[in-house]
């Protein structure tokens, strides 16, 4: 697999970027755990304001990241750019609007896998760059970088599994795809942990898939 940019450009771009936005970073952790917080009482009001968050996440690395910073360093980042609002989109639409998104936290292993990947992408991601050599500002941060927040959304449909709409899986597994596979070239290995989210989930939802069967057949 090949690049148009390097590793070096890449952290380059970052630290632009995170020099740029200012405080924004710190606003999008705090909204990321007022997501999280949220989603732990259950009720349709908290679900909203989660899903809301999570939305504006998502047009955030859309908009900001993907169309302004990203595309300097490589023209697909358009079609990036694109795929983030459109997840955005669905879960305001989803999630906001139309109240299809019950997020709470359970005894389940989902449950328990969805709340590691929350722990993973709000606390541990910027650790493990920071392990792996790589320094303020040139460093990917939840909310503002799309793979934390990636890991984070897939952490969150699994809280919401049973009344997650299926096409709010696609694009964040797909995204699980093409960060881990730049995860190497690009040196940045906590992006290592989309892959695992990914398999993670994907392994729930075809569990999640054959009990549902299961019932519908014994009924």
């Amino acid at each position: 697999m090949t690049l148009p940019f390097d590793s070096e450009q890449f952290h380059e771009i970052f630290a632009t970027y995170n020099s740029a936005i200012g405080a924004a970073p710190a606003v999008a952790w705090l909204l990321g755990v007022a997501g999280v917080l949220y989603a732990l009482r259950p009720g349709p009001v908290r679900s909203r304001v989660t899903a809301a968050i999570l939305a504006l996440l998502w047009f955030w690395d859309g908009v900001i990241y993907h169309g302004f910073y990203f595309l300097q360093i490589n023209d697909a980042a358009l079609l990036f750019a694109a795929l983030f609002v459109a997840e955005g989109v669905l879960i305001l639409h989803y999630g906001v609007l139309r109240g299809r998104l019950l997020f709470y936290y359970g005894n389940q292993s989902r449950h328990v896998a969805g709340a590691l990947m929350l722990a993973f992408a709000l606390l541990l991601y910027p650790l493990a760059g920071l392990a792996s050599g790589q320094r303020y500002p040139a460093l990917p941060l939840f909310g503002v970088a799309p793979c934390p927040t990636t890991i984070y959304t897939l952490g969150l449909l699994l809280w919401a599994m049973e009344d997650c709409p299926e096409p709010l899986w696609l694009l964040p597994l797909l995204w699980a795809v093409i960060g881990t596979s730049a995860a190497y070239l690009l040196e940045v290995p906590q992006d290592y942990a989309l892959g695992i989210s990914a398999i993670a989930a994907i392994f729930s939802l075809a569990r999640n898939r054959a009990r549902s069967s299961a019932r519908r057949s014994g009924g």
